[in-house]
């Protein structure tokens, strides 16, 4: 246990470092500290925050290493020339913004990054505290894994996705329920007669973060397949995603860790908004018509406008799903060739080092344009939900324009 000294003297180390950390920039770039806290790749000032806090609340470990690591830590910090820091950082941000400019792609690390800070993310749920639950005046919360990618530019990134559904409103998704705690979430929702939950959307690389706005699952049926599964999935459950939620916070974090009973949070449910979109969805079929590449998926779009926005978001997921999974499968084709080909004399650990080089060899032709696709799938959705029907309009014009130009430089690439 760590006594009360001992505490006093983590907080005020704890602030030592948070002080320093106010000094920067929010959008300042931490990576060439090349620093792990917490498990967290420390990237800019809001990931140093929010890992510091989850290591100085573990309550795991020697209370004398944790003091010497956050002595080391402040001693680190002080000893960095900020000055320098923020002149270098300065030069980085000048040099990122000239090479932009010569690129519309958002393949680049500094799109991804881009694309995840477009996204209004709430704190990790470890920065909530726990506040009485009062079933009727919370929702409950379902948080479905997301796509997983690594925080670093280097290494290998899973040779296959797992092409779930992204959900949008007006979909019917099927979910599986075999945790105990999940299992409870229904029976108490279809006790309560409100027969809804909240399913938010995961950062991509950050555990436990997700958006600050997700969907409402209303539950359309259940059906109890124990006996069919040998106890393997409970319920079966069939559900319609309707409405945008606004996640204020997260009212029992506990729950996280302790897995004991389903999260609930405080938010509000949106209602749609009813204005006409005739003029956006105008401005959207004449940019789709002007598209020459793909017709297929453009006819597609097209003939989703008199739908609403969603349907043809859907469509468009579909569209970067598949190029994921034709990559995908090209990277595993030469994988296993390269494969058939190796040494088959050496030890099992030889093989599977051998076998993760060449994973990461040939992906690294096509490595930014996997995490850009996957980020893209990760966070389109969570974006559009912070928008208003004209905003959404506009920003899908805006990714369809960028993918017609990014389809037009491979194209002249190829000749």
């Amino acid at each position: 246990m760590v006594d009360s000294k001992q505490a006093r003297l983590v907080r005020a180390l704890y602030r030592g470092i948070s002080r320093w950390n106010q000094r920067l920039a929010p959008n300042a770039s931490l990576n060439q500290f090349d620093r792990k806290v917490a498990g967290f790749r420390i990237e800019n000032p809001a990931t140093l925050q929010q890992a510091l806090r989850v290591a100085f609340r573990q309550q795991e470990g020697d209370p004398k290493v944790k003091i010497r690591q956050a002595m080391e830590g402040l001693k680190f910090v002080n000893g960095i020339n900020l000055d320098k820091l923020m002149e270098v950082q300065k030069e980085s941000q000048e040099s990122s913004t000239s090479t932009n400019q010569g690129s519309s792609s958002n393949s680049t690390s500094g799109g991804v990054q881009h694309l995840l800070d477009a996204v209004n993310w709430l704190p990790s749920i470890s920065h909530f505290s726990d506040i009485p639950v009062e079933p009727m005046l919370h929702l409950p919360l379902f948080p479905l894994s997301g796509p997983v990618l690594p925080e670093q530019d280097t290494g290998m990134l899973p040779l296959f996705t797992a092409m779930s559904d992204v959900p949008v409103p007006g979909m019917e998704i099927d979910l599986k329920v075999f945790e105990p705690r999940y299992r409870d979430l229904y029976h108490d929702a279809i006790a309560s007669k409100r027969k809804r939950f909240v399913v938010p959307f995961a950062h991509p690389m950050l555990p436990g973060v997700y958006a600050s706005h997700g969907l409402l699952y209303e539950i359309m049926r259940l059906e109890d397949v124990a006996d069919q599964t040998n106890g393997k999935i409970q319920l079966l459950c069939h559900h319609l995603v309707t409405k945008t939620v606004r996640i204020d916070k997260i009212v029992n974090p506990s729950a996280w860790t302790s897995q004991t009973t389903y999260l609930r949070i405080q938010g509000e449910v949106i209602e749609e908004d009813m204005v006409d979109h005739i003029h956006q969805m105008a401005e959207l079929q004449a940019v789709l018509k002007n598209w020459n590449k793909a017709p297929v998926i453009v006819d597609r779009l097209l003939s989703s406008l008199g739908e609403g926005i969603w349907p043809l978001v859907n469509i468009w997921i579909s569209y970067w799903q598949m190029e994921l999974l034709q990559m995908q499968v090209g990277i595993s084709a030469q994988v296993k060739v390269r494969l058939d080909s190796n040494d088959k004399g050496d030890s099992k650990q030889q093989q599977q080092e051998t076998a993760d080089q060449i994973v990461a060899d040939v992906q690294a032709p096509h490595r930014e344009r996997l995490v850009s696709l996957q980020t893209e799938l990760a966070t389109l959705v969570p974006r559009l939900l912070q928008l208003d029907s004209k905003a959404q309009c506009e920003f899908m014009c805006e990714v369809f324009r960028k993918e017609q130009v990014r389809l037009q430089h491979l194209e002249l690439e190829t000749i």
